[in-house]
């Protein structure tokens, strides 16, 4: 995969970030990563963090 736009997340229960970040990256080059976005527990669309991190990358109209 090249040449696309990706947003990278992931949910955190305990074990902390660690490398997602950076293992996105390599896995991913040649493509544009949107601003990464962790957050703890279950979430959904509706979550403030969640729903901040979507406008923020234009994924949901502000």
């Amino acid at each position: 995969m090249q040449g696309k736009t990706i947003a990278t997340y992931n949910t955190d229960g305990g074990g902390g970030t660690m490398h997602t970040r950076e293992d996105f990256e390599a896995l991913l080059k040649g493509n544009k990563l949107l601003p990464h976005f962790t957050i703890f527990g279950t979430t959904d669309d509706e979550t403030p963090a969640v729903s901040k991190w979507l406008k923020e990358i234009g994924l949901l109209d502000k």
